[in-house]
């Protein structure tokens, strides 16, 4: 194996091989080597031993001439260094290698394949309403951002989706946002994402709760006469009869005094008591 000071001019001239491969091994960069191929190809490599013992092993850096001879004597003592410490670097190459096709995957997975994946490995398995969450998604997301890499989506982006949405349901605006929000929450624990576009989009319309619920004359009717034929004690009937009527906390009723329901007259309606 002969080792030689390499040189560009060198590196550039030599002829390669009629067959086989011809390897030029630097005196300047233990380790460091140039391999020509019958082809005329050139390419970079460098071989080590790990400290846990074994044979050899190589790690490839590149070709030449994209690669100059300076630039893979530079990769080489980054090698030799990391051998040093105790680490594996054709381990970490292929690591580095398989992250890479990770991150071409990621890239390149539209808000289209990533709403079918949520879909169908998600939704359908735990949310009895998924059907809900595919509706929204196909009504108002997937016409805007179909067949867009999903990585690419901002937070502006996603906020304006919402607010137009609200200009023509603010409920449904409401639905939709809490859909992407967890789209992408699971996208991201499941690797496809790394960022979360929905954070910080806040809910943008503020519904009612149940408290601002108002009976109609015709349900107030209903609900009386239920209760006289309810076969409740004295007590308890007259207790929900004025929470009925007044629509007071049950804690105020509860504890309401006869002298609080005396009408001018002196005369006390109906049976409330101090236990009602």
């Amino acid at each position: 194996m002969p080792i030689e000071a390499l040189t560009d001019v060198r590196v550039r001239r030599v002829k390669p091989p009629e067959a086989g491969i011809l390897e030029l091994w630097d005196s300047k960069c233990v380790g460091l080597c140039l391999r020509i191929m019958a082809s005329g190809v050139r390419s970079w490599s460098f071989r080590y031993r790990a400290r846990g013992g074994g044979g050899f092993r190589r790690v490839t850096f590149g070709r030449y001439p994209a690669l100059a001879l300076s630039q893979a004597r530079e990769r080489g003592d980054r090698v030799r260094l990391a051998v040093r410490e105790g680490r594996d670097p054709q381990h970490d190459s292929l690591m580095e290698v398989a992250r890479r096709r990770d991150d071409e995957q990621r890239q390149a997975l539209t808000f289209n394949e990533l709403a079918d994946l949520y879909i169908h490995l998600y939704a359908k398995e735990r949310k009895a309403s998924w059907e809900n969450d595919a509706g929204y998604l196909q009504r108002d997301c997937r016409p805007e951002w179909g067949d867009r890499p999903a990585h690419t989506i901002t937070k502006q982006e996603a906020a304006r989706l919402i607010g137009g949405i609200k200009q023509r349901t603010p409920i449904g605006a409401n639905r939709t946002r809490s859909v992407l929000a967890k789209l992408f929450v699971w996208a991201i624990d499941q690797g496809y994402l790394d960022l979360n576009p929905m954070i910080g989009v806040k809910k943008p319309y503020r519904e009612g709760n149940g408290r601002d619920r108002v009976l109609t004359d015709d349900e107030l009717r209903v609900l009386w006469r239920a209760l006289e034929g309810s076969g409740l004690g004295d007590g308890t009937l007259a207790a929900l009869q004025v929470l009925t009527l007044l629509g007071q906390r049950p804690g105020e009723v509860a504890g309401m005094h006869r002298s609080e329901i005396i009408y001018p007259e002196g005369t006390v309606t109906g049976s409330c008591s101090r236990q009602l």
